[in-house]
């Protein structure tokens, strides 16, 4: 049975979801669940690997996989849409090279994106992507003592070549729709860190608009097919992403905050959802991670406790639990998948599913060759 704690802080709901951990695995009662096919990109050391996984109301199997990527360790620089996940590969100096991991097709494009500019005098800030079109955030120090150069760079990996728009301010996060690209831009030598949201068109590389900003500002995620979010650590603001106009704007108490700022969150296809790992800070699970579902129209957070939903033997001798590592969402069956690190070898771990829409469940766990890094859900 769940039950709900709400907590009201500056119109935002805290909910932490409870369950009766069943020890029988959340066998009973019976759900029926239409067959699902899940991505995983795993983590472990330096490479990046597949576990292509298939589900239906029997369970989950391992259907196949394949080794992505291998460097000195993982990316984290990294942007994930529904085709693709994009990353920052080179992760030694004067290495600037980028990729693009294309789910339908389970193949790696990769680009040498500093090209023309000399790699050891230039950092990619962020990335983001569209087709198999990467954006990148680039700052250059070949001035010397000069203020360094900020660049937005379009860069083609199947032909064409690169376009640039030198930005004024240091570029801290991307988004793009396709036709456009949001970039959020600071600039820490005016009074207060004033922020700005810089609207680029992603065929000429032309700037459309350029709208000031509550300083202080860390990230953008799109929310569903036409808002952005733009996260701070004390506020959030969502924007229609066409006439830019606000839609809405909460600001925390400094008691709680929801912390998906710079986490890398995701949203549903109807913009309702927002999925990511909660960085706990208090209590038995303080420094590590918990899945998280924040929801727009009742602007309420759920965050799910392992040991709300798994007996001390599942968290203990079966599972062996450390941390969420990734969070997915099945929309067929309206459940959250959630990754995690083993707590006697974070490089191992597995994934489990729980039954969000309607009655809470946990249903059940699979076991991974490595520790889930990004799961796409079907």
């Amino acid at each position: 049975m769940k039950a709900y704690l709400p907590l009201l802080l500056a119109g935002l709901w805290l909910v932490g979801s409870c369950t009766t951990p069943d020890s029988s695995g959340g066998e009973t009662p019976e759900s029926v669940l239409r067959p699902a096919d899940y991505t995983v990109l795993t983590g472990s050391g330096g490479t990046l690997g597949t576990a292509l996984l298939s589900s239906d109301s029997e369970g989950i199997e391992l259907s196949g996989g394949s080794e992505v990527y291998s460097g000195e360790s993982l990316p984290e620089l990294f942007y994930r849409n529904p085709g693709g996940l994009s990353f920052v590969t080179g992760q030694s100096p004067c290495d600037g090279r980028a990729g693009l991991y294309r789910y339908p097709e389970q193949i790696l494009l990769t680009g040498e994106v500093l090209a023309g500019f000399d790699p050891c005098k230039s950092d990619l800030l962020s990335i983001a992507h569209a087709g198999t079109t990467l954006f990148l955030a680039i700052r250059n120090t070949e001035n010397g003592e000069k203020p360094p150069a900020y660049i937005l760079r379009k860069f083609p990996l199947e032909g064409g070549a690169p376009a640039d728009l030198i930005l004024e301010g240091q570029p801290v996060d991307l988004e793009t729709d396709g036709n456009r690209i949001y970039v959020l831009v600071t600039n820490e030598l005016t009074e207060g860190n004033s922020s700005r949201l810089v609207v680029v068109h992603a065929g000429n590389m032309e700037i459309l608009e350029d709208l000031a900003l509550e300083p202080g500002a860390r990230s953008l995620t799109r929310v569903g097919q036409s808002s952005l979010l733009i996260g701070y650590p004390d506020l959030h603001q969502l924007l229609d992403m066409d006439s830019l106009t606000n839609l809405e704007k909460i600001r925390y108490q400094d008691s709680f905050r929801p912390g998906f700022c710079n986490q890398n969150p995701f949203s549903d296809a109807t913009g309702e959802r927002l999925f990511y790992t909660y960085p706990v800070t208090e209590g038995p699970w303080a420094g590590v991670s918990a899945a998280a579902v924040y929801d727009f129209p009742g602007r309420t957070l759920r965050i799910y406790y392992f040991d709300n939903f798994l007996t001390p033997g599942q968290l203990g001798n079966e599972l062996d639990i450390g941390t969420a590592s990734a969070v997915g969402y099945d929309r067929l069956n309206g459940l959250l998948l959630v990754g995690y690190r083993r707590a006697s070898d974070p490089g191992r771990g597995g994934m489990l599913r729980l039954q969000i829409d309607g009655e809470f469940r946990y249903l059940d766990h699979i076991e991974l060759p490595a520790a889930p890094f990004v799961i796409l859900g079907q």
